[in-house]
């Protein structure tokens, strides 16, 4: 169940302690977190394959929103970013709206 929720997410050696003991069981905390250690360890280690594309092909893009202070006044300010996939060439460009 440990591993399960650690594939899951990040979750802390604590939270998992506390989730296993309302289901009864009595063990140590250190040892929970012995094992979460160990888990999380196994994790870290593992490689991801890039993702490759031919040129030309795919871009990712996104948004952002900033808060920007000036004399007069706070105004907000978007940024859009867009990440070519095959050359990794970045563009970025702050608008008003």
């Amino acid at each position: 169940m440990i591993d399960e929720w650690l594939q899951q997410d990040n979750y802390r050696a604590s939270w998992i302690y506390h989730q296993i003991q309302n289901l009864g069981y009595a063990s140590s905390y250190d040892t929970v977190k012995n094992h979460v250690r160990k888990v999380k360890e196994r994790y870290r280690h593992q490689a991801f394959n890039r993702l490759e594309t031919v040129p030309g092909l795919q871009g990712q893009m996104d948004w952002a929103d900033f808060q920007v202070t000036e004399p007069a006044g706070t105004t907000t300010v978007y940024l859009f970013l867009l990440v070519l996939g095959f050359s990794r060439a970045m563009y970025a460009e702050l608008v008003p709206s």
